[in-house]
């Protein structure tokens, strides 16, 4: 559940969610037409021996951001590689305005699934600036930090990623690094604590988070907002030790705040909370009532065009639920489609993935593909991850019913 906002919050390159659904394709229309226009207009600057370069590499960064908007593409990461190396050498590599450049290009990089290269990039990045002392340089400096460890994540390496958070903890309280910086970091950590198995972990820390972010969420719309993100790392923490009908509890008390302070159903975040909802109705086998909230939230046609986390995550929470049911072939659907949009997000050895494919095995009643996925499960997070114990679990069982065995 909250696995699926951690990777929405690891993914600083793509855009959020339509305000509302009926204005989702208005605004994917207008994105090509302002991706037409900028490469209309750079293609004049390069044509114009007279430009200004910088004009130029900034154009070309706007192109990029445009593309970027529209999906994974390899040109986006051509034309916003070429635009951080052109406005590096123009007003040096330290600059804010190519910090800003090349945080674009990690994200691209991330959008198109190339994990190596985005990795590699944010780790020059953190080496532009290491030993600065300026306090922007640390605030550069900590948050290509944070950008090694979501690349990480994403590539399925959440050993590594925590591994590189932790080695970041004792810059977390240096001069120059924001308190919003800060409160990231943690929830970093706090999710790769969840994702590696160990949520009882996490738990405290991130009730902490959540009672900080309390104090500010009352009639302030992005008071509330926060509160959610934090409401949803608890929830995720609570779901991964069992205990779904607290998560749901957890969550109800985040949406109510959000009503209070007006913020839309349609903000990307409430949408993630009202999502993981589902998860926790389908952790206490309520699976009607899970189906139930799951379709009263706008499908993936409309608002999740440039959300691929929630997209993601609203074709595998459904499947659950179908499964629940009983609903084999609309369950096996649906996880089949979350597994082709995963392939294209997150590396294959990543919780998500693991997770899906666990499922689409249960869904068949395979005890060969649940094997297999116990066996990732124990390569990748070990043998006591809790992931891993319960598919081992359940290709026994799944081999014991197709011996015949009482």
């Amino acid at each position: 559940m909250g696995l699926w906002s951690a990777l929405r919050r690891g993914n600083q390159g793509t855009g959020e969610a339509a305000a509302a659904p009926e204005r989702a394709f208005g605004k994917q229309a207008a994105l090509h037409v302002e991706a037409r226009r900028l490469g209309g207009v750079l293609r004049s600057l390069e044509a114009d021996p007279a430009s200004d370069p910088e004009q130029t590499a900034a154009v070309r960064h706007l192109y990029g951001k445009a593309l970027l908007e529209l999906g994974p593409s390899d040109e986006a990461v051509r034309e916003l590689a070429r635009a951080a190396s052109d406005f590096g050498r123009l007003v040096g590599p330290e600059s804010p305005a190519t910090f800003v450049m090349r945080v674009k290009l990690i994200a691209a990089l991330l959008d198109a699934a190339r994990f190596a290269e985005a990795a590699a990039a944010a780790s020059e990045l953190k080496e532009t600036y290491e030993g600065r002392t300026g306090a922007e340089h640390v605030a550069c400096h900590f948050a290509a930090g944070r950008m090694i460890a979501a690349a990480l994540s994403r590539w399925g390496r959440h050993a590594d990623a925590l591994a590189e958070i932790e080695a970041m903890l004792p810059a977390a309280d240096a001069e120059g690094v924001r308190p919003a910086q800060r409160v990231a970091h943690r929830g970093d950590r706090l999710d790769q604590l969840i994702l590696l198995g160990r949520a009882d972990e996490a738990l405290d820390d991130a009730r902490e988070i959540l009672a900080t972010a309390t104090e500010a969420a009352d009639d302030d719309p992005d008071g509330a907002k926060h509160f959610a993100g934090a409401a949803q790392r608890v929830a995720f923490a609570l779901t991964e030790l069992g205990r779904p009908a607290e998560a749901e509890r957890q969550l109800r008390a985040a949406l109510a705040h959000t009503t209070l302070s007006r913020v839309s159903v349609y903000d990307p975040r409430i949408l993630h909370v009202r999502l993981d909802l589902v998860v926790t109705l389908n952790g206490q086998g309520r699976h009607a009532e899970a189906l139930a909230a799951f379709e009263a939230l706008p499908g993936t046609e409309r608002t999740s065009l440039t959300d691929p986390a929630y997209r993601i995550g609203w074709f595998l929470f459904r499947a659950v639920a179908l499964h629940g049911l009983a609903r084999r072939a609309e369950a096996e659907t649906a996880a089949e489609q979350a597994l082709a949009e995963a392939a294209s997000r997150i590396g294959p050895h990543h919780f998500g993935m693991l997770e899906i494919r666990t499922l689409l095995a249960s869904i068949r009643a395979s005890a060969e593909e649940m094997a297999v996925a116990a066996a990732q499960w124990e390569e990748h997070f070990g043998p006591a991850h809790p992931r891993a114990r319960a598919a081992r679990t359940a290709a026994g069982a799944a081999s014991a019913a197709g011996n015949g065995d009482p």
